[in-house]
């Protein structure tokens, strides 16, 4: 939809004026003139796709609070492995606590990719890069219904803020890995 408005606005070649008629007036950008627009998340010029196997060799973890979210974030899994990631099965940490007789972790409030050591730094920001760009241009698997339900669901996920930082250095790196902690939907998407 962007596109095609840009593609439109930018088809309205501007005429010369006959010459026995003034000039036109200076172009006054409407409010419908996307260049001028504050892009949200969702609008956000979606980045070139980026270069294959970057995190060949990289283990992303994916942790959900609730199975709410869960069938987005298992979306996510083939934009990621395009680009050489190996993605584990996404895990339910509520779930798994509950299970296990523990107390469920505190979920965090903005969705993060944390990298353990600088070598995973650029996969993890390519995991966010890549994603977008899948999303935004429809990528998403299925027929027209489900690509409609199946773009909802990752909208969820990819429509707010969403950190990239490296792991605590209190907390014990492992080589390759990367984390993605997904926020519940409807929290707060703010940093505490």
């Amino acid at each position: 939809l962007q596109q095609g408005l840009r593609q439109t606005l930018a088809g309205r070649a501007e005429q010369p004026a006959p010459a026995n008629l003034p000039a036109p007036a200076p172009k006054v950008h409407s409010p419908m003139d996307l260049d001028d627009v504050a892009p949200t998340a969702a609008m956000a010029p979606a980045p070139a796709p980026v270069t294959p196997d970057i995190c060949r060799g990289k283990t992303v973890y994916m942790q959900v609070y609730s199975p709410a979210v869960r069938d987005g974030a298992r979306l996510l899994q083939t934009p990621w492995r395009e680009i050489g990631a190996n993605v584990a099965p996404v895990e339910d940490v509520t779930a798994t606590a509950v299970s296990q007789g523990r107390v469920p972790p505190v979920p965090v409030t903005v969705s993060t990719v944390r990298y353990h050591t600088r070598a995973e730094k650029d996969c993890a920001q390519a995991l966010v890069q890549q994603a977008r760009w899948w999303w935004l241009h429809g990528q998403l698997p299925g027929d027209p219904a489900a690509q409609a339900v199946n773009h909802d669901k990752v909208t969820a996920l990819l429509d707010r803020e969403i950190k990239v930082e490296q792991l605590a250095a209190t907390q014990r790196a492992r080589p390759g890995v990367i984390e993605v902690w997904v926020s519940p939907v409807g929290r707060s998407t703010s940093p505490p």
